[in-house]
């Protein structure tokens, strides 16, 4: 039986008793459903509930890596922080993106890197951006309310086939997203995984009138006509087939201009600039403008697709720079060391862990003068700036912000703003909303939420 479908019939037979508890009951489907997916993984992820206090409180779920499983004829085991995040877990009832949004959240983040905050129909996982702060990575979606979830899982079968696959590729992304992408095969599956669900949401999109302009070019290059719905359906295909070549091929020539040291960053917008195959160009030039890809949703995919590229790693680790992180790891500022050695952040910590390299003594005591100036600073710098001005990790200077107080400023809606979001909301999805008014869809669902909007039944 497919695990999606294993998970939405056990939440639907405890839901089914009438004594279920609002969260806590169903944490077993879910753990199951990680776990499924976590066992066909190299390494395997495991995921288990309750994790022990570390310094931040007490995530509903840690997912580790099976490198992580410690022999207990060894003696007590040593307490460790999950390898690839945590989970928090809230009910059906709740959103997700306000939650991600929220304290607690916040709190782990700073804590753990990352976090999937899911109420069982949605998740979210939030890790950092390139400059060390908190931001919401990738989302999936099963239903758009919570009525409509639980009318999901009275046809479990119906909505695995449906949609089981695209959660599946999703929590296997999640899990795989601190693992070190080093090798062809992870950078090939990764953008695999990212075309089937743009695949997916070009399938649901209906029908495509702002690209008849494309249709006829593809016609014409190769041709032959897409006539029926198998010629629809291969008129799509060829669509994420040419964005998705695009892509790569454009990281590939991007990365020979630009060595492993360098700052820059592979800009998937600016693919057609790198293209020399003027067909595959053309047809790129025509597919990936904003009016023709944000109706399908695929922008964000690609968006995805690009930070993983971003990622990849494009040079093996030598010795001499195993030896100097052995060095530096126990006592530095991890952040140094990466910018030191020219590395990802998010290499160096995997790179220390498989070395089984740990910190050692306690961070200093906040000064005074340290305190001001981190009062000055976090409203309107990057909490990575600070931290290397503060010579303080990411999380430390977080939690130091929590702890006095401090936070970023919000932009404060508009009483026209409002009153157009409560004239849209009952006729229009959250993306056109944002967009109509120029916001971003988590503030403007988050806006929602707490003007207790509904949809028109």
């Amino acid at each position: 039986m497919n695990p999606v479908e294993d998970y939405l019939k056990e939440i639907n037979m405890i839901k089914s008793t009438g004594g279920a508890v609002d969260e806590e009951s169903f944490y077993t489907p879910l753990c199951n459903l990680m776990n499924e997916v976590g066992k066909k993984l190299k390494p395997k992820v495991f995921c288990h509930s309750e994790v022990k206090d570390t310094g931040a409180g007490n995530p509903d779920f840690g997912l580790y890596s099976k490198h992580q499983l410690q022999n207990l004829k060894h003696g007590k085991p040593l307490i460790q922080i999950p390898e690839r995040g945590v989970i928090e877990v809230k009910p059906t009832s709740d959103d997700a993106w306000v939650t991600a949004e929220g304290e607690q959240v916040t709190k782990y983040w700073g804590h753990y890197g990352q976090i999937l905050v899911t109420n069982y129909r949605d998740f979210v996982f939030v890790g950092q951006d390139e400059n060390g702060n908190p931001i919401k990575l990738e989302s999936f979606s099963l239903a758009d309310n919570e009525a409509s979830f639980w009318d999901l899982t009275t046809q479990p079968r119906k909505t695995a086939k449906e949609k089981g696959e695209r959660l599946i590729e999703y929590i296997r992304r999640v899990m795989l997203h601190s693992a070190i992408i080093s090798d062809p095969e992870k950078v090939a599956w990764f953008l695999a995984s990212y075309a089937k669900e743009a695949k997916a949401r070009i399938e649901l999109a209906g029908e495509l009138p702002g690209l008849a302009a494309v249709r006829r070019g593809l016609e014409e290059s190769l041709g032959m006509k897409f006539e029926g719905e198998d010629g629809e359906h291969f008129f799509r295909a060829t669509l994420i087939q040419t964005l998705f070549y695009g892509i790569f091929s454009s990281w590939v020539l991007w990365s020979r201009d630009h060595s492993h040291q360098s700052k820059s960053r592979f800009k998937w917008h600016e693919t057609i600039w790198n293209i020399h195959v003027p067909m595959i160009g053309a047809l790129f030039s025509q597919i990936a403008t904003p009016n023709k890809l944000k109706p399908l949703g695929i922008d964000e995919v690609l968006d995805w697709s690009e930070r993983v590229l971003n990622r990849v790693e494009r040079r093996l680790w030598s010795a001499n720079e195993i030896k100097l992180l052995k060095k530096l790891y126990p006592t530095e500022n991890t952040q140094s060391i990466a910018d030191k050695l020219g590395r990802p952040l998010q290499s160096v910590k995997s790179i220390a862990y498989l070395n089984g390299l740990k910190k050692v003594g306690t961070a200093p005591i906040w000064s005074r003068q340290e305190d001001t100036l981190l009062k000055k600073l976090y409203p309107h710098n990057s909490v990575r700036d600070i931290a290397n001005q503060l010579g303080r990790t990411v999380p430390a200077v977080m939690g130091r912000a929590h702890k006095l107080g401090i936070s970023k400023p919000q932009h404060i809606w508009s009483k026209k703003e409002l009153n157009l979001l409560r004239k849209l909301y009952p006729s229009r999805t959250i993306q056109q909303i944002a967009d109509h008014i120029g916001r971003p869809v988590p503030a403007t669902r988050m806006r929602i939420h707490r003007l207790g909007l509904k949809k028109r039944k």
